[in-house]
């Protein structure tokens, strides 16, 4: 079994490693993950899984906001990545009800 990073320093590094190829990898990560994601699961899984949130929700690892116009309005979103620039081209006006994409429940 191959072990990770095992102090601070090389975590940190790993981190960074990620941080810089999902940045590479956003600009065409949702033309590629939908055709791969039809593929596999159809067109419907997106909405059916977040039609089920409610209340305060968190999305961890939300991207390229894929999932934003997916959430019922009364659902009060907070998304986080590991990366802050994983969303180019992303804007409220893209989320279900024009809100943040971000944190939709603090307006």
């Amino acid at each position: 079994m191959t072990r990770g990073p095992e102090t601070p320093e090389e975590r940190a590094r790993a981190i960074e490693v990620k941080r810089r190829l999902y940045g590479k990898e956003a600009p065409t990560y949702d033309r590629e993950a939908d055709l791969t994601e039809r593929w596999l699961f159809g067109t419907g899984h997106r909405g059916w899984a977040c039609s089920k949130a409610m209340g305060d929700t968190l999305e961890v690892a939300i991207g390229t906001g894929l999932n934003l116009p997916h959430y019922p309005r009364h659902v009060r979103l907070t998304g986080v990545d590991l990366t802050g620039h994983a969303r180019p081209g992303r804007d409220a006006s893209q989320g279900a009800g024009a809100h943040d994409p971000v944190d939709r429940g603090r307006r």
